[in-house]
């Protein structure tokens, strides 16, 4: 048996949510030529296109990239049996969380015994398209859990990608290089995906060149 992997959600806080619906102009990228014209504060892409300019955030977009894909793959989610058990430690938080909730944790495709000092052996765990989810996805599923309570299937599922999407996507801060950002561009041009992140934050905004030149007062 490999060696035990210890997770907490004691000190996990949720994100605050915004008191004002934020409304946001459904913009979008055309399959038109664009320029990438650089990044802002290695979290913020400029493109031009046309007489547009975007400013996109690439830790969102890629999230919703992410989200995407996995929602679209989650008809897929079937168990998929260990050949051989897989041991994790839990922090006792978590650990009453799953016997509180285990029925829904089974939901999702895990088959499981209780170990001593907070141990759980893993016997099957869902997979999607062939490939196992990892123990990440538990602990989120946790997490979640322990913010929502009892709750559908479907939302349990929906809220766990979320944050599986979200802790895997590109963050601000990250050197993002010009392939990674086209596939973005790509994807988001192509794909018709929603312009928010799943947490409801805008993937991009738009400028046009008429806004731009009513800053500057070139035109009233």
């Amino acid at each position: 048996m490999g060696a035990v992997q210890r997770y907490s959600i004691e000190n996990r806080q949720p994100e605050p949510a915004s008191k004002t619906p934020l409304v946001m102009e459904q913009v979008k990228l055309v399959e038109d030529p664009y320029i990438i014209v650089g990044c802002l504060f290695d979290a913020y892409w400029i493109v031009q296109q046309g007489e547009n300019v975007f400013l996109i955030d690439q830790h969102a977009a890629h999230e919703r990239k992410n989200y995407e894909e996995l929602m679209a793959r989650e008809d897929a989610l079937v168990s998929q049996k260990l050949l051989v058990p897989h041991s994790i430690s839990l922090e006792p938080l978590a650990y009453e969380t799953l016997r509180e909730y285990l029925g829904d944790i089974l939901s999702l495709g895990y088959e499981l015994s209780f170990g001593e000092n907070y141990t759980v052996n893993l016997t099957a765990v869902p997979q999607i398209n062939g490939r196992a989810l990892p123990d990440q996805y538990l602990f989120d599923a946790l997490h979640q859990l322990r913010q929502l309570g009892k709750t559908s299937d479907r939302q349990l599922i929906r809220s766990t990608l979320i944050q599986s999407s979200c802790k895997h996507a590109i963050k601000a801060g990250e050197k993002v290089d010009q392939r990674e950002i086209e596939a973005l561009l790509s994807y988001f041009q192509k794909e018709g995906a929603p312009l928010t992140c799943p947490h409801g934050r805008p993937v991009m905004v738009r400028l046009t060149k008429l806004e731009i030149e009513k800053m500057f007062k070139r035109v009233l």
